[in-house]
Order: structure tokens, then C-alpha cells, then sequence
């Protein structure tokens, strides 16, 4: 297993994904015939048009996600809270975790969950397009072998968009998702910055998106006493929290 240290697993990005890397000839690490079919998408946004960050739903609905688990403890936990409230989610896995804990892939797809793919080795950057697709695949492979099902979401490392694992995404046939709002609970590390940080999320979470998707982490041990308020609030103010998770993947059950 890993580091139990979350900021050893990733940098820190803010409330929005980091924008895409800028795509110049003498930066790409993947052979230039590949750019051919890029060119257009990234002439007319390419952020947009690659990556979803808000549910397309008519109905209020806001959809969980968590990165980089598993862990045989606070997974637990974040399943059990989801349980109690109904919710629907996305576990965008990390491939080199989960022999931590193989059983809980089982478990989040019986409670009617979502997995996604979230690389093998959780690198960001500096990948050529041939070790891209390598990692991708073999996180791809892991979920398969122990699941039977291959992941059609994926979420790159840090939420950072390069040329080479999107080729590498469409490659596999995966859409990528990133997040409307990031809850920064991998920062967390006392009960007090629980609550200071629950208080910022709900005031956020009011006057936000109205479909939102929402960035947490399953590996971090204090990210369930975020989880559960926000439940709470999403809950009461009438959020669908069930039918996100199925927009994007009919394999989600409700």
C-alpha cells in the first residue's frame, strides 16, 4: 500500500480543474500523426468539448465522486454513509491500491455505485502517449479481472487534461469527467478544519451549480466527517441523489 499521506498522492489543484496543458509540436510526447485528429477539438475548446463537469439532467440532482481509493477502511465508511442516505456515486479507483483492499471493487459495484478508472500510478505529467495508454489500460485491466466489468468513466490524475491521456481515454473508449466543485477534503487533518471546511461547502454547494458533481477523496480518514453533512444538506434541499450516477453509466442501479 501506498502512502497514507494524501498529499504525497497529489499536488494541490483549486476549486476548478487546472486548465489543459498547452499544446505546442516540441512538447507533445506522443508521434505528431496523432495530433491530426486533435487539432480541430482544441481549435474549439478543448476542455469543454473532452471532459464533463456538470450533470445534464432536467431534475435537480448532484452526484458524488471520490478519487483514489481504495482503502480498506475510510471506502468502508464513505459506502456505508452513501448507503444511509441513498446516494449514488463514482469511485474513480486507483490501479496500484487496490490490492489494498480488491474486495471493496465488489462491494461499490453490489451497492449499486459506479467504478472509474483513475490511472494505475496516478502521474499527471510527463507521460508519452505509449506510457499513457499503458497505465491507463492496466488500471483498465485490474478493475476488469476482479469485476468483470471494464470502467467507461475516467478521471485523469490531479484533474489534468494533456494531449496524450486524452488519446489515451478515447483510445479505451472512456469519457472523462472532472468536477463543478472540489470540497479540498484530501487538505483535511483535524476536526477543526472538518467543520471549518463543511461550513465553506455548504455555503458553496447553495449558491453553486445546480446539477453539480462533486470532488471528494476515499483516502483520506476525516473525508466521511465532510461526507455526511454535506449528504445531509444535499438531501434535505431536495437534490436527486441517485440519477447522476446512471447519466453516465446505465450500470448504476436506483
Amino acid at each position: 500500500m501506498g502512502s497514507s499521506d494524501p498529499a504525497k498522492l497529489r499536488s494541490p489543484v483549486g476549486e476548478s480543474p487546472p486548465e489543459v496543458q498547452q499544446l505546442r509540436y516540441d512538447e507533445c510526447l506522443f508521434p505528431e500523426g496523432l495530433m491530426t485528429s486533435l487539432v480541430p477539438a482544441l481549435k474549439n475548446g478543448l476542455r469543454s468539448l473532452v471532459a464533463i463537469r456538470q450533470l445534464n439532467l432536467s431534475r435537480k440532482a448532484a452526484l458524488l465522486t471520490f478519487d483514489d481509493g481504495p482503502h480498506p477502511e475510510v471506502t468502508q465508511k464513505v459506502l456505508n454513509l452513501l448507503r444511509k442516505y441513498s446516494a449514488r456515486a463514482v469511485f474513480f479507483v486507483v490501479g496500484s491500491r487496490i490490492p489494498c483492499a480488491p474486495h471493496l471493487l465488489q462491494e461499490i459495484l453490489a451497492e449499486g455505485h459506479i467504478i472509474g478508472n483513475h490511472t494505475f500510478h496516478h502521474r499527471a505529467r510527463g507521460l508519452s502517449y505509449v506510457a499513457c495508454l499503458q497505465d491507463t489500460r492496466q488500471c483498465q485491466s485490474e478493475v476488469l479481472r476482479l469485476t468483470g466489468f471494464a470502467p467507461t468513466l475516467f478521471r485523469p490524475a490531479e484533474g489534468v487534461i494533456t494531449p496524450a491521456n486524452l488519446l489515451a481515454c478515447r483510445r479505451l473508449r472512456m469519457r472523462t469527467i472532472l468536477w463543478s466543485y472540489d470540497t479540498n477534503d484530501w487538505r483535511l487533518s483535524s476536526d477543526a478544519e472538518v467543520r471549518e471546511q463543511t461550513e465553506r461547502a455548504l455555503g458553496a454547494l447553495a449558491t453553486g451549480a445546480r446539477n453539480p458533481i462533486i470532488l471528494m477523496h476515499d483516502d483520506n480518514r476525516y473525508s466521511p466527517g465532510l461526507l455526511e453533512p454535506l449528504l445531509e444538506c444535499l438531501s434535505s434541499r431536495g437534490y436527486d441523489l441517485k440519477t447522476g450516477a446512471g447519466s453516465l453509466d446505465s450500470r448504476a442501479s436506483v
